[in-house]
């Protein structure tokens, strides 16, 4: 059996027992390997511990019941097996970025909650397991257009064909898109700007605006052509590398670099995340 199967039904087995006790030596002897072996094969195939994708299993379900439902702080702890409010507190605080209670008030940005990982993410992070490299960005002078994004905010084609229709881009223009995200919302949707570098030949349109980013140091990585690999790469950074990386910081400003082909269709090649 692959190894990617076996930490699969090492997932079952802890998303079984998000409120009940498990060890983690149940969920090695539900994968066939020793302990050891477990431990070292689950951390290379999900970039977790197992005792970490346990902890974070719980707090993102934990969160969703805060944000909708009046249970008490400590029904929802003991619920899922942490000790006290006071450990499932600074828990929730080391991930979330805030105390329980304020979770029910104002939610947590879900970007930081890890959802059940899939045979597809796992299997991307197996065939392209992203390494952000250092990068440094010079200034930038754009024009382009802005929208509230959704999802992730990628822009999409209602904002790449309103673009085109207002400046008559020609095949091979490098286009910037540049998504935010709100610091203190975490339900506010990103906004994504979507533009080119101001040049003269450029016709000014009265509904395009310009965007002026300063130089930046970057994380950078390849962006991937497929979408649904686009949205596993996104989800990775936000959810366990910004974790490990960023002291559980997610990137608030994202920026896609590409071009358009002879067809006018848009490609991003790579993705920078401002520090």
């Amino acid at each position: 059996m692959q190894p990617l199967d076996c930490v699969l039904r090492a997932i079952d087995l802890l998303e079984e027992r998000l409120r009940a006790p498990v060890q983690v030596m149940e969920a090695a002897q539900a994968a066939g390997y020793s302990l050891f072996h477990f431990c070292r094969v689950f951390n290379q195939v999900t970039a977790l511990t197992p005792f970490e994708y346990l902890m974070r299993r719980r707090l993102s379900e934990a969160a969703s019941v805060l944000s909708s439902s009046d249970a008490r702080v400590l029904d929802v702890a003991l619920d899922f097996q942490f000790g006290s409010a006071e450990a499932f507190a600074r828990a929730f605080k080391r991930v979330f970025a805030r105390q329980p209670h304020l979770a029910r008030q104002h939610g947590v940005d879900p970007r930081r909650c890890l959802p059940r990982l899939t045979f597809d993410y796992l299997d991307f992070l197996a065939r392209a397991r992203p390494d952000p490299r250092p990068a440094l960005l010079g200034d930038l002078d754009l024009s382009g257009l802005m929208t509230i994004g959704t999802g992730w905010g990628l822009p999409d084609a209602s904002l790449i064909n309103a673009l085109q229709a207002e400046a008559a881009l020609p095949p091979g223009s490098p286009l910037w898109a540049v998504i935010r995200a709100s610091a203190g919302d975490p339900f506010a949707p990103p906004l994504t700007f979507l533009g080119f570098p101001r040049a003269d030949w450029a016709a000014q349109s009265g509904a395009l605006v310009g965007k002026d980013l300063p130089a930046a140091s970057a994380l950078c990585l390849t962006w991937p052509a497929e979408p649904r690999d686009q949205a596993h790469l996104l989800a990775y950074l936000h959810h366990t590398w910004a974790a490990h990386a960023l002291a559980g910081e997610g990137p608030r400003e994202l920026r896609l670099c590409g071009s358009l082909d002879g067809r006018g269709q848009l490609h991003f090649h790579t993705l920078y995340f401002i520090q």
